[in-house]
C-alpha cells in the first residue's frame, strides 16, 4: 500500500512539473476581440465601426420596372425619338436598378458630424443605350452644425419625389438625382427652420434659345447659355410638426446668353437677366387611417424653369407625334434675337396627390397636375419666326395630369406596385394650323398638322428595399 502511494504521488509530482515548464512556454495570452456593437444614438441600424467613435448604417435596394409607354421610374415620352409614336417608338421597356447607401456619424464639440453617400447601378432595356449597365450617384454629401456641403435634394424642394407616384408629378422641383450644394440650416424651435445656400446651376437651367438658329421642338437643341458666372441662390422656412409639414422656398438664377450671332463675338451680346422661382408646398397627415396624406404644390418661376418642371433640363422642349399629327411645347427659360433682350418663359405649376392605407399593407393614391407655360408676346414673334407655322402660331400650351398608384407589400419591405396615367398635352395654335418640318428618325419630312395630344401610360414596380 505504501508503494502504491508513494507511486501515485511520484507521478503527481512528475506531472506537475512538466506542465509547469509547459506553462512558463506559452505565448503571452492574446488580446480579446471587440466585436461590432450596437449604437442607439441615431436610431436603428447603426453600429460603431470597431476601434472607433463612428456610427455607421448600410442600407439598400433592388428595383425592377416594367413600363408601357414609359421608361424608368415612370417617364413618360414627351420628347424625341420614343415620341414619335410609331413603329420605331417601344411600347415597353424595362430597366432594373440598384442602390448602396452609408451613412456615417460621429459626435463633435460643434454637434453631430455625418456623411452620407449613395451609389447606384442601372440597366435599362432602350435597344442598347449608354444607359446599361450605367453607374452613378445621386448623393455624397457631408454635414456639421447646420451647415450641408455636397450633392444631395435641393433645399428649394420640399418632398422627395414619388409621394404619391412613380414617376415626378408636373410641376413639382423635386432633384431626385441630387444638385451640388452648400448650405446652412437654422433650427428656430418648434419644429420650424430656415436654409440658405448656393447650387450649381447647371441641373437647374433649361437652357436659352437664340434666333440665329433653327428650332424644332423635340429635336436638335442649341443652347446659347454663356457660361456659368455664379450659382443660383435658394432659401426656404419650414415647419415639421405632428399635423404634417409644410414649407415657403425661392430661388434667383443668372441667364446668360452668348452673343446675338451665337459664335461671332464682336456682334455684342444681350444684358444678363435674373429669373427667379417661388413654391409653396404642404403635407397634412390625415386623422382617419394610420400612414393617410393629402400632399400640395404651387409653384411659379420667370426664367428658372426647371425650379417648377424638374423634367426639362436639357430638353428644348416637348414634340408628340400621332401619325401627321404634332404638338410642340418649347419649354426654355429664355429667348433672344438679333438685337433686344432675353425674354424669359413663365411658367405654372400645382400637383397634389393623397394617399389612403387601406391596410397597414396595401395603400392607393390619385394624384393630378396642371403645368401652363406662357410666352410674353416678344418671345412669341421671336419663336414663330422661325418656327414657320401656318394658319396662326401662339407657342403657349397647357399640361394636364390624373393618375393613380397602388402599392402591395406581401412581406415587409417589398413593394409590389402599378401606375396608371393620363396626361393631356393642350397647344394654342390655331385650327389646323401646319409646321413642314424634318422630325429625323424614321419620321418624313412633312407638313404636320398642329394638334393636342392624349397620353396613357402604365408601369409595374417591383422593389426590394433593405434600408435598416
Amino acid at each position: 500500500m505504501k508503494m502504491v502511494k508513494s507511486l501515485l504521488l511520484g507521478s503527481a509530482a512528475a506531472v506537475l512539473a512538466v506542465a509547469g515548464a509547459q506553462a512558463a512556454d506559452l505565448p503571452v495570452k492574446a488580446k480579446p476581440v471587440e466585436y461590432v456593437k450596437v449604437c442607439a444614438l441615431y436610431g436603428a441600424g447603426f453600429f460603431y465601426i470597431p476601434g472607433t467613435d463612428t456610427c455607421l448604417k448600410i442600407g439598400g435596394m433592388v428595383r425592377a420596372d416594367y413600363g408601357f409607354n414609359a421608361g424608368g421610374s415612370h417617364g413618360q415620352y414627351w420628347d424625341g425619338t420614343q415620341a414619335h409614336y410609331n413603329r420605331g417608338t417601344n411600347d415597353f421597356q424595362t430597366r432594373v436598378r440598384t442602390q448602396i447607401s452609408f451613412d456615417a456619424r460621429t459626435q463633435t464639440e460643434y454637434g453631430t458630424l455625418r456623411s452620407f453617400s449613395r451609389l447606384g447601378m442601372q440597366y435599362s432595356s432602350t435597344n442598347g443605350t449608354a444607359a446599361d449597365g450605367q453607374i452613378y450617384f445621386d448623393r455624397a454629401f457631408i454635414q456639421l452644425g447646420g451647415f450641408t456641403f455636397g450633392k444631395t435634394q435641393s433645399f428649394f424642394d420640399a418632398f422627395a419625389n414619388g409621394y404619391a407616384s412613380f414617376t415626378t408629378l408636373v410641376g413639382s422641383s423635386d432633384t431626385g438625382n441630387g444638385v451640388n450644394t452648400a448650405a446652412y440650416t437654422a433650427q428656430f424651435g418648434n419644429g420650424f427652420t430656415g436654409t440658405i445656400g448656393i447650387e450649381d446651376g447647371y441641373i437647374r437651367k433649361a437652357g436659352i434659345w437664340s434666333t440665329a438658329d433653327a428650332y424644332l421642338t423635340g429635336g436638335t437643341f442649341t443652347n446659347r447659355a454663356g457660361g456659368q458666372q455664379m450659382p443660383n441662390i435658394i432659401g426656404n422656412l419650414r415647419v415639421d410638426q405632428a399635423w404634417g409639414t409644410a414649407q415657403l422656398s425661392a430661388a434667383l438664377q443668372q441667364n446668360r446668353a452668348l452673343y446675338y450671332v451665337p459664335t461671332n463675338e464682336t456682334t455684342g451680346n444681350p444684358d444678363d437677366r435674373f429669373g427667379f422661382a417661388v413654391q409653396g408646398a404642404v403635407q397634412v397627415k390625415l386623422p382617419w387611417a394610420a400612414g393617410d396624406t393629402f400632399t400640395m404644390q404651387a409653384s411659379y418661376s420667370e426664367g428658372a424653369t426647371a425650379y417648377v418642371f424638374g423634367n426639362s433640363n436639357g430638353k428644348p422642349g416637348l414634340g408628340l407625334y400621332d401619325g401627321s399629327k404634332f404638338f410642340s411645347g418649347v419649354l426654355v427659360d429664355g429667348v433672344y434675337g438679333a438685337t433686344g433682350d432675353i425674354e424669359l418663359t413663365k411658367i405654372f405649376g400645382l400637383n397634389a396627390g393623397l394617399e389612403h392605407y387601406w391596410t397597414p399593407n396595401l395603400r392607393s393614391s390619385v394624384y393630378g397636375a396642371y403645368l401652363s407655360v406662357d410666352f410674353n408676346d416678344n418671345a412669341s414673334t421671336l419663336i414663330c419666326a422661325r418656327q414657320g407655322v401656318v394658319g396662326g402660331c401662339n407657342p403657349d400650351w397647357n399640361m394636364y395630369q390624373v393618375g393613380t398608384r397602388t402599392v402591395w407589400n406581401p412581406v415587409r419591405n417589398l413593394d409590389v406596385g402599378l401606375d396608371l396615367l393620363y396626361t393631356k398635352f393642350e397647344g394654342k395654335y390655331g385650327d389646323g394650323a401646319t409646321w413642314t418640318h424634318t422630325p429625323g428618325g424614321s419620321k418624313p419630312n412633312a407638313a404636320y398638322v398642329m394638334s393636342d395630344r392624349d397620353v396613357f401610360s402604365g408601369m409595374i414596380r417591383v422593389q426590394r428595399n433593405f434600408w435598416p
